[in-house]
């Protein structure tokens, strides 16, 4: 599993690649990210797209994010990123508030 920075994220989900947000359904989803919980993984629930597509995880601290990154390595993704330090190392960028996103499942 590959570390990226916050930065990297939001530019992942600004181009409109895979990304997820791995913090408790709670929390309002990000925009440009589909909920991915740790619960949704152990369960099988897996993204349903091209296990070679890279695949960016954030979540509020880093750890559930880096869980939910270990399972779909273990489930066969071969491209998977999470951000270190998760979402607590700085505010989102302006414009990228928490919204609905479509679902990749």
């Amino acid at each position: 599993m590959r570390e990226v920075t916050l930065e990297q994220f939001w530019a992942a989900a600004a181009r409109g690649e895979a990304c997820f947000d791995a913090r408790r359904e709670a929390d309002a989803p990000l925009a440009g990210a589909v909920r991915l919980t740790l619960a949704d993984v152990q369960a099988g629930r897996l993204p349903d797209i091209d296990p070679s597509t890279p695949v960016y995880l954030v979540c509020e601290y880093g750890a559930m994010s880096e869980l939910v990154g270990l399972y779909l390595e273990a489930a066969g993704f071969g491209e998977v990123r999470h951000v270190t330090g998760g979402l607590r190392q700085m505010s989102e960028p302006q414009g990228l508030q928490a919204e609905k996103s479509e679902s990749l499942m």
